[in-house]
């Protein structure tokens, strides 16, 4: 079996599910550098010439995003 027959199964896959899935995953192929996934709305699926490429993409897509609260508002002690 082709790797190119696996990635255009994952492409058609994620279209069709595309319109009723809304939860973040990731996974792997790492003999082949592949990483696919669901993130921020929209399917994915790479397939990397290097090593290199494939491990920043990785770190990339499996880092939280921060989200940073306003800080709550306090009363201040002093006089006006």
């Amino acid at each position: 079996m082709s790797i190119n027959y696996i990635v255009g199964f994952l492409t058609g896959y994620f279209e069709s599910v595309n319109k009723g899935y809304d939860e973040f995953f990731f996974h792997t192929v790492r003999s082949n550098l592949i990483l696919f996934g669901y993130k921020d709305g929209n399917f994915f699926d790479n397939q990397y010439e290097t090593e290199e490429k494939f491990n920043e993409a990785l770190q990339e897509v499996s880092s939280p995003k921060v989200r940073v609260a306003p800080a709550p508002m306090t009363e201040s002690s002093g006089t006006v």
